[in-house]
């Protein structure tokens, strides 16, 4: 008639887990007496057992597998930090080395942006997520190089008109 609730070992302590089962198979035992003692009675007499008597037998059962349900898993230790441990929001890691032309910086974007959208499709957005920090560390890079060109070749195009 019910069905045994198997409950985590490793959340819960055995020996409740086998006093509920145990509890769960003394009504069943009950419940088969009483349902043949029922049969076994002229339909003239008082009943062997009542509704109310069987719902009060499985709200306690149910209340009890409910208990043991709800017990949760044990949190894990929390490792404890060196002492000489870097703060890491302090320190941003920059990741792999940057590209030094503007060349190399454009076609890495063109790859990156590749994997970002590839990552994405795939639901991965954890990668779309690093990849997108990377995108960005390399637009900035991009304009700090196309900056330094334009002042590097506006320097040589005044050295040359000083020549002049």
């Amino acid at each position: 008639m019910l069905h045994l609730i198997v409950v985590g070992a490793s959340e819960v302590n055995a020996t409740k887990v086998e006093k509920v089962a145990k509890e769960q198979e003394e009504f069943e035992e009950w419940w088969n007496k009483k349902h043949e003692s029922q049969a076994q009675l002229p339909l003239h007499e008082a009943p062997a057992y009542t509704k109310a008597e069987v719902m009060e037998k499985l709200n306690k059962l149910s209340r009890d597998w409910d208990k043991l349900k709800k017990i949760k898993k044990p949190k894990e230790p929390k490792k404890p930090k060196a002492k000489n441990a870097t703060n890491a929001s302090a320190k941003a890691d920059p990741g792999p080395k940057l590209p030094e032309t503007v060349e190399e910086v454009e076609k890495e974007l063109a790859t990156i942006t590749e994997q970002k959208g590839a990552a994405v499709e795939a639901e991965d957005y954890d990668k779309a997520e690093a990849l997108k920090k990377r995108e960005k560390l390399l637009k900035t890079h991009l304009e700090t190089l196309k900056e330094s060109a334009a002042s590097g070749a506006d320097a040589a195009s005044g050295a040359e008109k000083s020549e002049l």
